[in-house]
């Protein structure tokens, strides 16, 4: 059974679902122990996406103060308990530059404890952090700063 490129990256990131039925479907063509039927591929979760994006919210301008505002309002009003968790920073979040060694330059003003504090703080919550980037040189609307050539960097 071929996999297609979604099904691919879901392995990638784990998603069980794939990772099962690539596993089964490898064992009937190989004529092994596991010759059952494959479980159906699946390359969609059980769910949507659940959380709240910058692009939808605010736009491009946000800053610390703003991820943290919703953060609290998704605890408070019961929302992360209901399943949306993810606190996705869409273009904005980047001032658009790579310092001498190519890493994003990240404007203090916008995030005066930086990413990793703010990351830090949304798991601690309960909360997952997403984080929009580009294969670009540039991000959406050709702000902020794309990945090309940097992806290791950016990881």
């Amino acid at each position: 059974m071929a996999l297609g490129a979604s099904a691919l990256a879901a392995m990638a990131l784990g998603a069980p679902w794939v990772v099962r039925a690539a596993a089964s479907s490898g064992a009937a063509a190989s004529g092994g122990a596991g010759t059952s039927t494959p479980e159906p591929l699946s390359a969609l979760p059980a769910t949507p996406y659940m959380g709240w994006n910058t692009y939808y919210g605010v736009g491009g301008v946000f800053n610390e103060r703003t991820i943290l505002s919703v953060a609290h309002a998704l605890i408070d009003r019961g929302l992360a308990r209901a399943g949306y968790r993810i606190v996705w920073l869409d273009f904005g979040w980047a001032s658009g530059a790579r310092d001498s060694r190519g890493e994003i330059i990240v404007n203090r003003h916008q995030w005066p404890h930086g990413l990793a504090w703010l990351t830090h703080w949304l798991h601690a919550r309960g909360l997952l952090a997403g984080i929009y980037t580009d294969a670009g040189f540039a991000g959406c609307e050709d702000k902020g700063v794309g990945s090309l050539d940097h992806d290791q960097e950016d990881v």
